[in-house]
């Protein structure tokens, strides 16, 4: 369980940026595969969302 705020948007950035910008299933299904905190799935729409590159 990750509760910092600081550190699930690193997580979020690890698993996102840094593996070639995967959606938002792909990148979910990263981050749960050793990670969970509460509204996850959301977290990562928003994280999706704002990331410049994707939305080029």
């Amino acid at each position: 369980v990750v509760l910092n705020l600081d550190r699930r948007i690193s997580v979020m950035h690890e698993c996102h940026d840094q593996m070639g910008h995967k959606g938002v299933y792909t990148t979910l299904q990263g981050i749960h595969a050793c990670f969970w905190w509460p509204q996850m799935g959301e977290d990562v729409k928003c994280y999706i969302s704002t990331c410049h590159l994707c939305q080029l």
